[in-house]
């Protein structure tokens, strides 16, 4: 797995964390990876924490990025042609 783009949330209180993976199929292995991630939130958030100078710290969730898989499939055909 790696962060392909980190979004927050207008009032900052959710920073979206999208994910992709280097093997297909990625959605499959981001479900599988997802308990792990949940249970890393905790000391993710206290690092930020530490090295943010931020009132509140945001709650992260974690989403698989679609883009990436879609622009694999869009070069792969590319390739064939």
């Amino acid at each position: 797995l790696y962060v392909n783009r980190v979004e927050l949330s207008a009032d900052g209180g959710i920073c979206y964390v999208y994910v992709s993976t280097f093997l297909d199929p990625g959605e499959a292995l981001f479900k599988e990876l997802l308990p792990t991630l949940k249970l890393y939130k905790p000391s993710i958030r206290k690092a930020f924490a530490d090295s943010v100078s931020m009132r509140y710290v945001p709650d992260f969730v974690f989403l698989y990025d679609k883009a990436k898989e879609k622009e694999r499939k869009i070069n792969d055909l590319l390739n064939q042609v």
